[in-house]
């Protein structure tokens, strides 16, 4: 598609609501971009951070002549609200990924998003007089590898802002605290198999109750599983707590050095996870870039000044 000849942009953001849809909303505004819609889809489940950060983010939309989140849900067929937790409850199951799908955010992300996009006159009026949607999605340079594969239509056009602007989670962040806004929680179902260990630890100590719920989703699931073993996939959430609370018994009683068996592996997973260093990824990425610079500078005769 010639992007010179599209003479109407309607653009819309995707927003998660993490880290980095907030950075994108930021970079976006001082860029000068009007957004037409800023879209989030509930799936019912999300971190509570997450929940309370939409009203501190409207604020700051307003302020900056954006307009406010609108906030989409999943219906069903009787025009009602199921969230993602009691649909997988109800049958028995847990939640799509964690067999290798991506059903889950494909039924209650981007299903509200399309039916939106669909039924909103105003919308489809506008492609119909020629206009294109920019579908602004918040991947960074550090999971640009997600942006490989083209979803472009006719109509609409994924925009990878941060990415183009290479800005990875670091930049993100520190785009955040420059914008005088307060740190941006992880943006996740609560229940998410995508949680490493050390974030389900972080979930058990702040959030217990939630993190009680989420077990029980694993309870309730366990007669039908077959291939995985809980919401981690090859290890259960519930005794990988077990398994932690075993280790902190450890580091008090010292003395205590047998380890039952059931508990090696996930004690293991657990002093293996730490979240990402993503001030070390952006300082990789920086020397990497200079590295290519130089290269060129010594070994291409510059075509002219402005390459000297």
């Amino acid at each position: 598609m010639d992007k010179e000849k599209i003479k109407d942009v309607i653009h819309i953001q995707s927003a998660g609501m993490g880290v980095n849809t907030i950075a994108q909303l930021i970079l976006c505004t001082s860029q000068g971009i009007k957004f037409d819609y800023i879209l989030f889809s509930n799936t019912g489940g999300e971190r509570k951070k997450t929940y309370h950060y939409i009203p501190i983010m409207n604020k700051w939309l307003v302020a900056n002549g954006q307009p406010k989140i609108k906030i989409l849900r999943q219906l069903n067929k009787d025009r009602k609200f199921i969230g993602l937790y009691d649909d997988v409850f109800q049958r028995k199951s847990l939640p799509a990924i964690v067999f290798g799908y991506k059903t889950c955010s494909l039924k209650f992300k981007k299903g509200p998003f399309d039916v939106f996009v669909n039924n909103n006159k105003d919308i489809q009026q506008r492609l119909k007089n020629g206009a294109v949607i920019y579908k602004h999605i918040g991947f960074d340079v550090d999971e640009d590898h997600r942006t490989k594969q083209n979803y472009d239509t006719d109509k609409m056009i994924n925009v990878y802002d941060l990415v183009n602007a290479e800005m990875g989670r670091f930049e993100c962040e520190k785009l955040i605290r420059e914008a005088g806004l307060p740190p941006v929680g992880k943006s996740s179902c609560f229940y998410c198999p995508s949680l490493k260990p050390y974030e389900i630890i972080e979930l058990y100590e702040s959030e217990p109750l939630i993190f009680y719920k989420a077990i029980k989703l694993e309870d309730n699931a366990k007669g039908t599983m077959t291939n995985v073993q809980g919401l981690g996939r090859d290890f259960s959430w519930k005794e990988l707590i077990m398994a932690y609370r075993y280790l902190r018994f450890l580091k008090r009683n010292p003395s205590m050095v047998v380890i039952p068996v059931k508990f090696k592996k996930l004690i293991k997973k657990l002093n293996k996870s730490k979240p990402d260093d993503f001030e070390k990824m952006a300082k990789s990425r920086e020397s990497a870039k200079e590295s290519i610079c130089n290269l060129f500078k010594s070994s291409i005769a510059p075509p002219c000044g402005c390459m000297d």
